[in-house]
């Protein structure tokens, strides 16, 4: 399974990924979403947790 990180700031937005994902690519487990900065910053951190094979980043968020 390929682990995946989603950032997205509108909703419908995330929603709309997660449903191409699920349908186009079985393979892809989502594993961790976010909507700002803030939240790719804290999901990225330096933490075995955290380990993601492929990111999906708006590239326009509220935060910078």
């Amino acid at each position: 399974m390929t682990r995946a990180l989603l950032i997205e700031d509108e909703p419908e937005g995330l929603a709309n990924l997660q449903n191409l994902l699920h349908k186009h690519c079985p393979d892809v487990d989502i594993v961790a979403t976010g909507g700002s900065n803030a939240d790719l910053l804290r999901l990225t951190a330096d933490d075995k947790d955290n380990q993601y094979d492929v990111a999906f980043l708006d590239i326009d968020l509220p935060d910078g």
